[in-house]
């Protein structure tokens, strides 16, 4: 997939391997409106994390650009 979309704030996302996730993905963003995903100590090299109340995060070499 390009996007993972996190749309519930269920306990059992923020148990998710997200190293394992954006390695099986083509793309490397993620939507998580409620900020389920615990990603501070995420050792993937780069991905796009939006999020409801914080601006873009972009971790690694990825630039998102907006219109």
């Amino acid at each position: 997939s390009d996007v993972l979309i996190i749309m519930l704030a269920c306990e059992e996302y923020k148990k998710l391997n997200i190293t394992h996730i954006l390695s099986l993905m083509r793309g490397k963003t993620i939507i998580d409106p409620f900020q389920t995903l615990k990603l501070e100590n995420n050792p993937a090299k780069e991905y796009a994390y939006f999020c409801l109340g914080k601006s873009v995060q972009t971790i690694g070499e990825r630039e998102e650009t907006y219109a």
